[in-house]
């Protein structure tokens, strides 16, 4: 072979290539991989549930995030995961309630660590919200608080307002992701495998198909795969031991005049359970269980909620392509559950 004629191959075939990246990231795979759809297209790499959006905060009350809290009082703290640091369930709080509403990421392994240390070191004598509330994914609540606990850590006031606001303000960025990319080739993959299998065979997210359009994209019900493994780890004797532990710190908040709200949220596999077609995962029943031990704090039993609405047909409850509620989720919980 010439050496010309194998440059123009070399020319043509890079070409090919270039183009076919750029095909695929300007249709499909762009927004998945800038972070501009959920959580669950972006790892399953399935663009035809994605729904772009853009927060609107339209509430006439907003929360308070931690980089922004200049020592104001506040009546209600919340201490949660993702559902926490997405700030839509706080500001229907502070607008139903009219109250002040202070939000403390979660990074320590625990949340309910957190809480510990926060009284332990007097953060909490020292600002005496009104109400706590604990949130965490249902998934992780076993694996978190379903084991025994020790509440005695405890740091300086000064150092944990000094580790809470390094953080906040040095939070890590998102990764810049060029056209060219093994994402593109990610998706031509998962997007074939998906053709035998409800998970690609090694894909994080699971797709099932829904009895009833409960997402304006119609049936298709995308969930993470952590949603089935959190039901195996719910145990009779784990999720006693939540409660025993969320008992413990309710008395020792109901000592300081503080009252804990525990807010599990359910999780997207459970809450659709009902209207998959031919599933053969098994059903959760950590709600069930919680809701039968007796408690010192107060339960906001999001399944029970939220399941209401999807019998009325209610739409989008969840985002289709996200392991997170959307805005209505939050708007009905805080509509039902009343603060004393």
């Amino acid at each position: 072979m010439k050496p010309k004629t194998f440059v123009s191959i070399i020319a043509t075939l890079l070409g090919i290539f270039v183009i076919l990246n750029l095909l695929i990231w300007k249709l499909y795979t762009e927004n998945l991989l800038t972070y501009k759809t959920g959580d669950l297209s972006r790892m399953g790499y399935i663009a035809d549930v994605t729904t772009i959006r853009k927060p609107i905060i339209d509430l006439p009350r907003k929360h308070i995030d931690l980089i922004n809290f200049k020592g104001e009082k506040f009546d209600v703290l919340t201490i949660g995961d993702s559902f926490s640091a997405g700030g839509v369930y706080q500001d229907y709080i502070a607008t139903f309630n009219n109250f002040n509403v202070l939000n403390i990421p979660f990074y320590e392994n625990n949340i309910l660590m957190v809480l510990s240390l926060l009284i332990n070191s007097g953060w909490i004598d020292q600002y005496k919200p009104r109400i706590i509330i604990i949130e965490r994914v249902e998934r992780d609540c076993s694996r978190d608080f379903g084991k025994t606990l020790d509440f005695s850590k405890t740091a300086d006031i000064e150092d944990v307002n000094f580790y809470y606001n390094y953080k906040e303000k040095n939070k890590s960025q998102l990764p810049k992701v060029h056209f060219i990319n093994n994402g593109n080739f990610k998706y031509l993959l998962y997007n074939m495998m998906y053709r035998f299998s409800d998970n690609a065979f090694f894909s994080e997210v699971y797709i099932k198909e829904l009895r009833m359009p409960l997402f304006t994209t119609g049936r298709k019900l995308l969930f993470y795969e952590d949603d089935i493994g959190g039901i195996l780890r719910g145990t009779d004797e784990s999720i006693e031991k939540i409660n025993e532990n969320l008992n413990y710190m309710a008395e020792t908040l109901k000592r300081k005049n503080i009252k804990l709200y525990f807010m599990p949220v359910v999780d997207k596999y459970d809450l659709y359970y009902d209207y998959i077609i031919n599933n053969s995962f098994p059903r959760s029943v950590f709600f069930e269980r919680l809701r039968s031990l007796p408690k010192e704090y107060d339960f906001i039993d999001t399944k029970n909620i939220l399941s209401n609405e999807l019998k009325k047909g209610e739409q989008d409850i969840f985002y289709p392509d996200d392991t997170h509620w959307s805005w209505k989720a939050s708007k009905r919980i805080f509509e039902t559950v009343k603060f004393e």
